[in-house]
C-alpha cells in the first residue's frame, strides 16, 4: 500500500495482492472502500488523520498527517501474517518482508539456545520468521521436506541451521 501527498490530495494506492476493505476518514466522518488491488482512493485534502482496514489478515494501519510528513502506526512488531499465497512479518519500523508458497526456492531453519526460526528464500528476496505450529504444519506439508533435518536441528544442544527444503528441480529434454 502507498500513500503519497499529490497536489493539495492524499492518495492511497492498493498496490498488494489483498482488496482494501475500507478507508475511514476520522475527522470528516467518511468511508471509503472498498479498494481493489491495483487501485487508488483520493482523500480530501483537508483530511488530518486515516485508518486503513484490510479484514483479510486481520491488517489495521493508522496514517497521520500534518502538512509535511506522514506517520504511521503499523501493525505491530513481530505480527505475521500467514495465508494460502505466502507468509508477511511487520517489523518495527513499520515494513513488511514476505515470501509467497509459489515463489519459494529455499527453506532454512536456524535454531539458537532458546529460539527456532525459518529462512524463507525466493529467487530473489524472502523473509524470516519465528516458528509457529501453523507454519510448520504449512512447509511439512512441502513435497521433499526432510522432516528429520528439522527434528535434528530442534533437538540439537548446540546453535544449528540448516536447509530442510529445496524446490525440486524438472528435468529438461
Amino acid at each position: 500500500m502507498l500513500i503519497e501527498r499529490i497536489g493539495s490530495k492524499l492518495v492511497v494506492v492498493n498496490d498488494g495482492e489483498r482488496l482494501i476493505d475500507e478507508i475511514v476518514v476520522e475527522d470528516l466522518d467518511q468511508v471509503l472502500g472498498p479498494i481493489a488491488p491495483g487501485d487508488r482512493a483520493e482523500i480530501p485534502s483537508d483530511a488530518s488523520s486515516i485508518t486503513i482496514r484490510v479484514r483479510e489478515g486481520a491488517l489495521e494501519a493508522r496514517w497521520i498527517a500534518d502538512e509535511t510528513t506522514l506517520e504511521s502506526a503499523p501493525a505491530p512488531q513481530g505480527t505475521i501474517e500467514l495465508d494460502a499465497r505466502g507468509v508477511r512479518r511487520w517489523r518495527a519500523d513499520g515494513t513488511a518482508e514476505s515470501a509467497r508458497w509459489d515463489r519459494l526456492v529455499a527453506i532454512e531453519i536456524v535454531k539458537t539456545f532458546d529460539d527456532v526460526q525459518w529462512v524463507l528464500h525466493e529467487d530473489v528476496g524472502g523473509c524470516v520468521v519465528p516458528s509457529s505450529d501453523e507454519l510448520v504444519a504449512r512447509m511439512t506439508a512441502l513435497p521433499g521436506f526432510d522432516q528429520l533435518a528439522m527434528i535434528d536441528a530442534i533437538a540439537s544442544t548446540r546453535d544449528a541451521r540448516g536447509v530442510v527444503w529445496r524446490r525440486p528441480t524438472t528435468a529438461r529434454g
